[in-house]
């Protein structure tokens, strides 16, 4: 009689979603937490009015062979607690039950989960900094690079191209903004060559890959973390890394992974870039008014047969050229 006076002193509408969620099914925290209440709160309400506990499931059982294998390989806990479909904190207890170390060094931590609200260059750096899966991804990029070079099937300009992608792999870092100094003296537009085109043109060239930088793919990415410290199964990553390309530097994770295919999460190709600059050399090089090139000094200095009349004064009353005199002290060794 006390608990249900106690009972109906209370807001009768809370304990009633209460007795409701647990009807569900639903656990005290589960229940706070959607109520916006303490969970000491739920439990002692549901004891006041004898609100029966929702069953409990059954325990988790654990293939310890399974994991005594998995750990033999190098799989660290929170692999293999994905890979078995149990919780890390299971896998822990399991693993410290028998006796067994983690695959790691004393104080070492990892580098977590791939982080989708970051950008791609960054995180990249950030997991391929942890060794063990720095050690996995390499190890895959070289598998690739060896499938590439020994495809009879694939052409010469196809093998640069996969090459320049697995470079991508290992990360590319963004060049710097080059600020040519201007020179004292610039010809007029209407007499532009085509060497100043080429100049003109390396100049665009490099200032572009100020905002562009070589990342891995995420699906490699997630893959590696997922066999992290198994680095014998590093090969079958292999097929991943064609997925990796050239991006910006400020494009996040989930940018990239939105704006490709499921199953090809590629970033853009080098071909992509191959494009822009050709495109950019067809309409520099149709926009020149002079369609030749300036032709390049053999020699920039002719000696002279008439009597030097400039320069330092001799003994014997004649003149000496500075350049000649220059050539001769460093012959003297001066």
């Amino acid at each position: 009689m006390e608990s249900q006076k106690r009972c109906h002193n209370y807001d009768q509408d809370l304990i009633n979603q209460i007795r409701e969620m647990k009807l569900q099914g639903l656990s005290d925290s589960e229940i706070a937490k959607k109520l916006g209440v303490a969970r000491n709160t739920v439990a002692k309400w549901r004891k006041i009015c004898n609100i029966e506990p929702a069953p409990r499931g059954k325990s988790s059982t654990v293939d310890v062979d399974l994991l005594v294998q998995l750990h033999e390989k190098g799989y660290a806990d929170g692999a293999i607690a994905e890979m078995m479909g149990i919780s890390r904190t299971l896998v822990v207890k399991v693993r410290k039950t028998l006796g067994l170390r983690p695959n790691r060094r004393k104080g070492e931590r990892g580098p977590g989960r791939l982080r989708e609200n970051v950008p791609l260059y960054q995180e990249a750096r950030r997991i391929l900094n942890d060794p063990s899966t720095a050690r996995i991804i390499y190890a895959a990029t070289r598998e690739y690079l060896k499938r590439v070079r020994n495809d009879e099937n694939l052409t010469e300009e196809e093998k640069q191209r996969a090459e320049a992608v697995a470079w991508a792999t290992t990360i590319i870092h963004p060049g710097n903004i080059l600020h040519p100094s201007p020179p004292a003296f610039t010809s007029p537009a209407e007499k532009t060559n085509m060497t100043h085109i080429e100049y003109v043109l390396k100049l665009e060239h490099r200032n572009d890959f100020a905002g562009v930088c070589g990342a891995p793919s995420p699906v490699l990415l997630e893959a590696a973390l997922q066999i992290r410290g198994a680095e014998e199964e590093a090969a079958a990553l292999a097929e991943y890394v064609q997925y990796s390309g050239y991006v910006n530097t400020h494009k996040t994770v989930a940018e990239i992974m939105a704006e490709t295919h499921l199953l090809n999460k590629r970033p853009e190709d080098i071909a992509y870039w191959h494009g822009v600059w050709d495109e950019q050399d067809m309409k520099a090089r149709e926009w020149a008014p002079v369609k030749e090139g300036r032709r390049i000094r053999r020699c920039v200095y002719r000696m002279s047969e008439k009597r030097i009349t400039n320069g330092k004064k001799g003994k014997g009353g004649g003149y000496q050229n500075t350049e000649a005199r220059r050539a001769y002290l460093g012959a003297m060794g001066y």
